[in-house]
């Protein structure tokens, strides 16, 4: 079967006749157009020159696409950046002690933290201060693993330390309560300072003047707290 259809493509190759290219020409010159021109709309070919130059642009984005994109910057931590040293987070929190917080009594919790303006969601406040610990030290301090100020940071490595907040002058961090169904504070872990990982704490939410700022503890203080009552 494939034979015949070959001896057959053979025989019409050898009778067929192709124009010549005066014949071609005449057939131009029939309708007005030059020997090798296009009748085509005249706005055709600059819209195709274009679509050819963007050609190369349009392969560009395709690459630049594919390519693994930087992770998202992280206006917490940019923030906390700009205060690498303790000295100069130090200098900061005694001007934002004046200008936007004030520590105040509390029904039930004792001193608590409060804002004296507005403050947007998502800003950084401050670090939580104070001694920092390793594991050995601070149940060398505290045997029974119970304490009221310490904030533990596990490591990258798995490994854990704490900063503990118990001296007064330790700073604002340490006047924040706890509640876990009015949290309108966090925290979060900076790794790669100079001086070791720091506890950033930042706004979750737009808070008020006037309100309190309040964060949860997590599960672990209230296991080491079993005869404390949560948000009353």
């Amino acid at each position: 079967e494939i034979k015949s259809v070959m001896l057959a493509m053979q025989m019409l190759d050898a009778h067929t006749v192709l124009p010549s290219a005066s014949l071609i020409a005449a057939a131009s010159n029939s309708v007005g157009l030059a020997y090798g021109s296009v009748n085509a709309p005249p706005y055709l070919l600059p819209v195709a020159a274009a679509a050819t130059g963007l050609l190369p642009l349009l392969l560009l984005a395709a690459t630049t696409t594919n390519m693994e994109r930087p992770p998202p910057v992280d206006p917490v931590i940019v923030s906390a950046e700009r205060y690498p040293s303790k000295t100069r987070r130090t200098r900061r929190e005694r001007l934002l002690a004046r200008l936007a917080f004030a520590i105040g009594a509390t029904e039930g919790k004792g001193l608590g933290l409060f804002a004296k303006k507005s403050l947007p969601a998502g800003e950084y406040l401050f670090d939580y201060e104070g001694e920092k610990l390793d594991y050995a030290a601070y149940h060398a301090r505290y045997p029974d693993g119970v304490s009221d100020y310490a904030v533990g940071i596990r490591g990258r490595d798995g490994g854990m330390m704490f900063v503990d907040a118990a001296h007064p002058s330790s700073g604002l961090g340490r006047f924040i309560n706890h509640s876990s169904r009015h949290a309108n504070v966090a925290r979060r872990t900076l790794h790669d300072s100079d001086e070791g990982p720091r506890v950033l704490m930042y706004t979750k939410q737009a808070i008020a003047p006037g309100e309190e700022l309040q964060w949860d503890y997590g599960n672990g203080y209230w296991a080491a707290h079993s005869g404390l009552i949560d948000d009353q």
